[in-house]
């Protein structure tokens, strides 16, 4: 996008995501420190608990850190606290430092909880709270198996247990936070006990509410890189799901210079992107980088925006009947260079296993026939099986050959 230029071609937008992620390999991401700079630039990255071939949250950074194991995020959540478990556009990890910033966030979570509570008749549960403070104070952290008190109402989602859904609660609301994890369980602490200089809110006085909302949406096209304000998946969550509010934000952002509006060829709907990123378009892009995505990962939180500009449709068909599904159950993206070039359904990978069993390959159309993205796609199993633990991959022959 040059000087007296707001429009740019989808070529040029797609290189701009895959730069502003780190996809193409530019930035030399590595280790704890990747990471952090990573998450500084994009905020929050999003947590789900099923795990095929590694977590949803590792899988978005295996695509982009040299070198990432998992043991990586756990040690930065769970001994540096530099990251901490909590709710934003869904259930997130997102910057320690920010844990203030998200007050409001996590008393619209709570409010939402208790409300849930109300629907399902479990308000019992809140008079439950100073049982749950008491016992960890004098017992320590602690996890929903710890306490047994209270049966809910059976159903398909939720805690089973009102002392379950009263740990939630304290959760949502800032009060307890994560301290480590047994597997998928939380073991819950104090916030006071974990993040010992860390603020429990900001955006105080009169301006608050605004200068958080302002802080809120940047944050989030940050999330993604770029963003028009349409309705969508990366638009989920408290606060920014109001298109109207959200369009009046990002007016003041503009006029404020904290956002550069601009269009891309083809596209009627203009995008926002935040000032200090617009350099990004103009750095080298490292060409013929091939890499799979996670099927939650930020640059594809908009289903329709990833149409649009990578001509790629994609669904995460997980919570589908096996007969409704048009690829497979757990089903990761490949991006080559700045193109998706097919995706594919792994076996559930096991620790410890020595080899990756890839179950289904789908190319996408005109991709497969050319020997440098073979030769790219052959190196990108290799960095996935080391990041699994993995020594081999089997069902890739045919692929890879």
């Amino acid at each position: 996008m040059t000087a007296g230029s707001n429009c740019i071609s989808k070529e040029e937008a797609r290189r701009f995501l895959v730069k502003y992620h780190g996809l193409d390999g530019g930035q030399g991401l590595s280790g704890k420190d990747g990471i952090m700079r990573f998450m500084n630039r994009v905020g929050c990255i999003q947590y789900d608990p099923l795990n095929v071939a590694g977590r949803n949250a590792d899988l978005v950074l295996q695509s982009r850190i040299v070198g990432y194991r998992p043991r990586l995020l756990e040690e930065l959540l769970y001994t540096d606290r530099s990251l901490v478990d909590g709710y934003d556009k869904m259930m997130c990890i997102y910057r320690t430092e920010d844990f203030g910033r998200m007050a409001r966030v996590r008393k619209a979570a709570a409010d939402g909880a208790a409300a849930v509570m109300r629907r399902r008749g479990q308000t019992e549960a809140l008079e439950l709270l100073d049982v749950i403070r008491e016992d960890i104070r004098r017992n320590g952290p602690a996890q929903a198996k710890d306490f047994s008190i209270g049966c809910n109402r059976k159903g398909r989602w939720g805690p089973k247990k009102l002392s379950s859904s009263a740990l939630d609660y304290l959760y949502n609301t800032g009060e307890l936070s994560v301290a480590g994890k047994t597997g998928t369980q939380k073991i819950f602490d104090f916030t006071e006990n974990l993040f010992h200089e860390v603020r429990t809110e900001e955006f105080q006085g009169e301006d608050g509410e605004s200068a958080f909302f302002r802080w809120y949406v940047k944050r989030r096209i940050g999330s993604v890189g770029m963003l028009w304000n349409k309705n969508g998946g990366a638009w989920l969550g408290h606060f920014v799901s109001d298109r109207e509010r959200r369009g009046a934000c990002i007016r003041q952002l503009l006029d404020r210079g904290e956002l550069r509006e601009f269009r891309v060829e083809g596209i009627e709907e203009p995008f926002y992107m935040r000032t200090e990123d617009a350099d990004v378009l103009n750095r080298p892009f490292q060409e013929g980088r091939t890499t799979f995505m996670a099927p939650l990962d930020n640059l594809l939180w908009d289903r329709e925006m990833l149409r649009m500009l990578f001509d790629f449709t994609y669904s995460w068909e997980v919570y589908l009947p096996a007969d409704k599904r048009k690829f497979g159950y757990y089903v990761l993206p490949v991006l080559y260079g700045s193109r998706f070039a097919g995706r594919f359904e792994p076996e559930q990978y096991r620790q410890g296993d020595s080899v990756l069993r890839i179950k289904n390959w789908w190319w996408e159309e005109g991709c497969g026939g050319d020997m440098d993205m073979r030769e790219s796609l052959a190196d990108a199993w290799k960095r996935f099986g080391a990041y699994l633990g993995a020594e081999r991959t089997e069902g890739t022959v045919q692929v890879i050959k």
